[in-house]
């Protein structure tokens, strides 16, 4: 009953996307006017805010694009046969909560590490077949958990292979190629740090959902 209420509580005081996105331009912009310089004294510094604000919306349209393909290709990839397939295949192995949560996280953590956003579809339609296996079967798992290691992906997927702004800093004059030059995948994605901090995730993040798997089977 207590987590119900907190969602409850969460989905009352927590706005829209789209809402959110407006919310944090409002105050990205008090901030700018409060914490910045105006750097042409003959314009007014909210106009000059505003010139920055629609010159960086439509450089950035390319970079959109890039990150829409991601999803939608990924989207597109978890719904072939092929990987439809292998989401039934791996459904049979998920018989308890402690077996779904490691076998959903290991495989949102490996995906993601490939395209985040086949990682972010795939996972989930993974979670959704073990749901309803367990519940034609009646089987007590906790879902919300299960749900939650699907999307345990999200928490590596920028130093995988579709990281946004790795890839984006490799290309030779990228928008902020001026300040910081061009910086290779072998120094961000393949970097030694990086390597060890996502194999340190494949098994800490799902040793972590084993542990509260362990807690409550509700």
């Amino acid at each position: 009953m207590k987590a119900k209420s907190t969602t409850s509580w969460f989905q009352k005081i927590l706005p829209s996307p789209f809402a959110l996105a407006i919310l944090l331009t409002i105050l990205s912009f008090i901030l700018a006017l409060i914490l910045t310089d105006n750097t042409n004294p003959d314009t007014n510094h909210l106009i000059n805010i505003l010139g920055f604000w629609q010159k960086g919306f439509w450089e950035l349209l390319t970079f959109a694009m890039q990150m829409m393909l991601m999803l939608v290709l990924g989207n597109a990839l978890a719904l072939t046969p092929v990987f439809k397939r292998f989401v039934l295949s791996m459904v049979k192995y998920a018989n308890t909560t402690s077996s779904a949560v490691i076998l959903v996280s290991i495989i949102s953590l490996s995906l993601a590490y490939l395209n985040w956003g086949l990682s972010l579809i795939l996972s989930a339609l993974l979670a959704q077949q073990i749901g309803k296996k367990a519940k034609e079967q009646k089987q007590d798992l906790n879902y919300p958990l299960i749900g939650a290691a699907a999307y345990s992906g999200l928490m590596v997927w920028h130093g995988g292979l579709s990281g946004s702004a790795p890839l984006k800093v490799a290309e030779k004059g990228h928008f902020l190629f001026n300040q910081i030059g061009q910086i290779s995948i072998t120094e961000t994605l393949f970097s030694s740090m990086n390597m060890m901090v996502i194999g340190a995730s494949l098994i800490l993040i799902p040793l972590s959902f084993w542990i509260l798997s362990k807690r409550n089977t509700k």
